[in-house]
């Protein structure tokens, strides 16, 4: 057994695999069926269907996941955004009521036709 806290020290180790690992691949018909493949050339189940059995050429490029670590500072600030969305969208909404109430809201397309009119 390891120091403690030694996993916490470098995770990235974790995810690393060596290439053999990931080239045991199965032909491309037990792959698609999602069967067991022997994995040799012909397969046994291909050889006993009576198709051609055929393997990637290479092992598949695996994308690579980063770790994001957020830090304390980044956190609070979107904390900090997200409350003033709140406010603003609270604010919004009062004033959008208190204009409905009073009845005073007209659109600036009107006043301008009706100044326009009065001076004639």
């Amino acid at each position: 057994m390891g120091a403690p806290g030694a996993s916490s020290v470098r995770p990235e180790e974790d995810d690393v695999q060596s290439p053999a690992t990931n080239e045991k691949l199965a032909c491309f018909r037990c792959r698609q069926r999602k069967i067991k493949c022997d994995r040799s050339t012909p397969c046994a189940h291909c050889v006993k269907v009576g198709v051609e059995c055929s393997y990637a050429s290479g092992p598949k490029p695996r994308e690579r996941r980063q770790r994001v670590m957020v830090s304390n500072t980044y956190d609070s600030k979107l904390d900090s955004i997200s409350r003033k969305i709140d406010q603003l969208s609270q604010q919004m909404s009062q004033l959008s009521h208190e204009t409905h109430r009073s009845g005073t809201s007209i659109p600036a397309e009107n006043q301008e036709q009706s100044a326009g009119t009065s001076n004639h």
